[in-house]
Formats: C-alpha cells, structure tokens, sequence
C-alpha cells in the first residue's frame, strides 16, 4: 500500500520555522514543541486532523489524521523517511530538523495513538484469535453514502439497483468470494477508475479512505 497521504501532509504549516529555533529547544516536551510549532495546524492538537485544512488540501479529514491504525501502524522508518524528505504537499525537513528530533516528534505522535495490546499481551491484530481491526466511522460513512445505494448495506448488492442496470445481482455483491479474492491493490483501482457503471472516485476521495472503506468490506464479510 502506497505510503499514507496522512503523513504526506505532516507538518506543512510550519516551514518556516528556523531551524535553530528548534534546537534552541529544552530535549524536555521537545516533540510536542515541535509538533505544536510544525504540525497542529494541519492535523489538529489531537492528530486526528483539521476539517479546515482538509478543505484547503481538497481531501477529506480523514487524510489528515495520524491517530488511525494505518499511520501509528507503518514502521518507524517509513514515517521518519517522509517526514525528512517530504511528500506530496509536505515540505522535506532534513535540512530544517535534526534526526533526533524527528526522533522525538515521532515518539510525540505515537503517544497520541498508542500502540493497543491484547489481554495476552501481543500487539492488536497480531496472532491468533487476535481482535479484528478497527474500521473507522469515516470509512462507514463513505460507504453508506456513495456505496450502499448500489451494493447494499451489507455489501450483498441491491437487487432494485440490478434491475435498473439490467444486469445480474451477482455483480453488485461486493462480499462474494470472487470480490474478496481480489488484491487491495485490485480493488483500490477498480474504485479510483470505475467500472462499467460505476463512477471513478479518483480525486474525490483520497486513498487512505478509499483503503479503509476496502477494509469495511472485508469486515462485513468478516463479520457473517
């Protein structure tokens, strides 16, 4: 999955704090000084994103939060790489950040989203009998507003929309075998570009929600 548009976002209002500001900075509460400073006008002071600057980023609110699975999820690595290098309409910050204050803004954000454990103490989603992952409401939404009406709540397809198409049912279930048994890579496509009937979402709605309403799918099915 390509690298969430969450962190492509991360702390583009603040770009032009000097950089020796930053390490003037006490190491005590530095990643919450640096996230405040670089970051919160986008994301929020919560990370779960700021509807304002969604609006001005044209994606939805969801893009810009770094509370959700998909971004506290990603490796270390990953994150920091984006953050040093930039992404999209993130700006890079190895120039403007030292390594071991990304360090801090990470372990900052991190704290805001911490890492969920089972009772036998192995990290959500890991093992087996571990707990199914959460779907957000936003992805619920979505798919309640711009899926639901053709492919049924339950993703089992609607058969009044089947006969307006005048094709078989069959083709708007979305949690048939044959469905599920595409890639998320497949399925993110067929979403973005449309198919057949069904209208492309490409530019509507950004990559991480079209991600997260695949996995709603999933989980109805999950779910029987």
């Amino acid at each position: 999955m390509k690298l969430t548009m969450r962190w492509a976002f991360l702390a583009a209002a603040g770009i032009l704090l000097p950089a020796a500001v930053l390490a003037a900075e006490p190491a005590n509460g530095e990643g919450q000084k640096i996230y405040d400073a670089k970051c919160a006008s986008c994301h929020g002071k919560d990370a779960k994103g700021n509807p304002n600057m969604a609006k001005i980023f044209k994606v939805e609110t969801s893009a810009l939060d770094l509370t959700w699975e998909g971004s506290s999820g990603k490796e270390d690595a990953e994150l920091k790489a984006v953050i040093s290098k930039g992404k999209n309409k993130m700006p890079a910050y190895e120039k403007q950040i030292k390594p071991e204050q990304i360090d801090a803004l990470l372990a900052y954000v991190r704290s805001l989203a911490p890492v969920k454990e089972s009772a036998g103490g192995e990290t959500a989603g890991s093992g087996e009998g571990a707990a199914a992952p959460v779907v957000s409401e936003a992805a619920k939404a979505q798919y309640a507003k711009s899926c639901a009406s053709c492919h049924g709540k339950a993703g089992e397809g609607s058969p009044a929309m089947a006969k307006v198409f005048k094709v078989d049912p069959a083709l708007l279930n979305m949690v048939d075998s044959d469905t599920l048994a595409k890639s998320d890579a497949e399925l993110i496509k067929i979403t973005q570009d449309g198919l057949n009937k069904m209208p492309g979402y490409q530019g509507k709605l950004s990559d991480d929600l079209i991600a997260e309403v695949i996995g709603y799918l999933r989980s109805m099915k999950a779910a029987e």
